[in-house]
């Protein structure tokens, strides 16, 4: 089988979304799961902000100025970074997600892997979960302080 065939299958067949991401940040592709997770087809996900699709905070702190940096702060340093974040799905609504961005020196040079941890009731989803609600408790605080 040859390389890019046994790629093709492995990638169509993984348990997390996969999105190859090129150098300013935006969608060069995306497998089926990646489809299923995010709600949109690989057309529609191909050219997106990854930024736009994972890294997003909870919601109420969703002004792009209040945002944390962005997921590719520094890409050129981190070859694999992991990350706890949120996802957004094409209905606008968030799921907690684990991320690992690899980089590489290929074209595309990095890749996202995207597991949604939605249906995980396991202590690490449980935490990411508490996280988001304090985030939000934090920014109802903030919209009501004198500061």
């Amino acid at each position: 089988m040859a390389r890019s065939t046994l790629s093709a299958s492995v990638l169509d067949t993984a348990p997390d979304a996969v999105l190859a991401v090129d150098d300013a940040g935006r969608v060069a592709g995306a497998n089926r799961t990646a489809e299923a997770v995010f709600g949109r087809s690989a057309d529609e996900l191909a050219g997106m902000a990854i930024d736009d699709l994972v890294g997003v905070p909870h919601p109420g702190v969703a002004r792009a100025a209040e945002r944390p940096t962005s997921m590719l702060e520094e890409p050129e340093v981190a070859l694999c970074r992991r990350l706890e974040v949120f996802g957004v799905r094409a209905d606008g609504s968030r799921f907690p997600a684990q991320v690992i961005l690899t980089r590489s020196d290929e074209e595309p040079p990095m890749t996202a892997w995207v597991r949604d941890l939605s249906g995980d009731a396991g202590a690490h989803a449980e935490a990411i979960r508490r996280k988001a609600l304090l985030e939000r408790a934090e920014h109802i605080a903030q919209a009501g302080s004198w500061q």
